[in-house]
């Protein structure tokens, strides 16, 4: 089993660092099209931008730490428009966090935003490196669905505005695999008759946690015997594992793969190029995630702010999801979705899978530890 270099669309969600989401979520999952969004923003132009004039004042280039492509298509383009002599530059984000949460503190404007999940928030907390807002800053924060606010780690909604989430299940080729698969067990049993076939993610918290999942257990069990149960299922099944890959969906499409732990946004999108590609909610549960936008402080945070403001109008949501066919966090931005999109039932699955999700909580340092030593074996083995 062979590494599989990171992919262009998504190498997504830190290593050992998941978001933490509130009892809400769990139950409202996967609802913002159907929720009613907070009247009580400002007014915004159909860009995003709020109508101040001293807002449009805002100039300078924005240090941007995202997942390379990880953008609405037009954002770029609409936020200079919005905001004259303002401009973005993306810095991709290469497998970790660990690579430039360090330097946040001591090189401040080297970084002004970032796209980061509920768990690197804590982190950046300890650093004083993040900038708060009010609502008068960043009004279209209420725009959100209320499901992904007022979370855990930022209850007063001052640091983090949502911009996406989703689930980790099964993707697999149809017209190759004859057997139907609804669970884990399905998939782990079918690694003989497939071996060298089954892709699996090189994300830490999906990969392992699936193997939680395929065992009873909680993907935020941090008990030794269970992950050590996981860690040895893992290792026990590498022979049969085609490679760690960041995005399932590529593997499936051109046939390396028959099987893969996948994203359910990875599997919508290849799955519109490939009806034979399906999507599985396995039986045992799933793992979910949550991310979102912070300013970071410095010369800049500012404009960072409205860009966070920005991005949060329905417009450019709505832009966000129609690029990167997901699930879009502002309900106001329903009407402006692509109809392949609101009407997926992967994107937007029924009530019986969503209680079977299970979002990713921070773990203490000792779980981190625990976890982080299983994947080492793992991947050592």
């Amino acid at each position: 089993m062979n590494p599989q270099p990171p992919q262009t669309r998504r190498a997504f969600l830190r290593i050992g660092s998941y978001a933490t989401v509130s009892a809400i979520a769990g139950s409202a999952f996967l609802s913002a099209c159907g929720s009613d969004a907070d009247k009580t923003a400002k007014p915004a132009d159909a860009d995003g931008a709020t109508k101040s004039a001293e807002a449009r004042k805002l100039t300078g280039t924005l240090n941007f730490v995202n997942f390379e492509g990880w953008l609405g298509a037009n954002t770029a383009a609409a936020f200079t428009k919005a905001f004259p002599g303002a401009d973005l530059n993306q810095i991709p984000i290469a497998g970790t966090q660990e690579s430039w949460l360090p330097k946040v503190k001591d090189r401040r404007g080297d970084y002004d935003l970032a796209l980061v999940d509920g768990a690197t928030i804590p982190k950046l907390i300890a650093l004083d490196a993040l900038a708060s807002f009010t609502a008068e800053e960043v009004p279209n924060a209420t725009n959100v669905d209320p499901a992904f606010r007022n979370q855990a780690w930022d209850p007063d909604n001052k640091y983090f505005v949502a911009t996406d989430y989703g689930r980790t299940g099964i993707g697999y080729r149809k017209d190759i695999v004859t057997e139907p698969i609804t669970s884990y067990a399905d998939m782990f049993a079918l690694l003989p008759k497939y071996s060298g076939k089954v892709a699996v993610l090189s994300r830490m918290g999906s990969t392992l946690g699936m193997a939680m999942k395929r065992l009873g257990y909680s993907v935020n069990s941090n008990d030794p015997a269970e992950v050590a149960a996981a860690r040895q299922l893992l290792i026990d099944s590498k022979k049969h594992f085609l490679a760690l890959v960041d995005s399932g969906s590529p593997s499936l499409i051109s046939g390396d793969a028959v099987i893969a732990l996948c994203d359910d946004y990875d599997v919508a999108a290849a799955s519109a190029e490939n009806p034979n590609i399906v999507w599985v909610d396995p039986t045992e549960g799933m793992s979910a995630y949550l991310e979102g936008f912070v300013a970071l402080k410095g010369p800049r945070e500012d404009l960072a702010k409205a860009f966070i403001n920005f991005q949060a109008a329905p417009e450019q949501n709505a832009d966000f999801a129609n690029t990167l066919t997901i699930a879009p966090v502002v309900p106001a931005a329903a009407s402006l979705i692509k109809p392949e999109i609101t009407k997926s039932k992967i994107l937007f699955p029924p009530d019986d899978v969503k209680q079977r999700i299970e979002f990713f909580v921070a773990r203490p340092q000792e779980g981190e530890s625990l976890w982080m030593k299983a994947w080492d074996e793992f991947r050592a083995s």
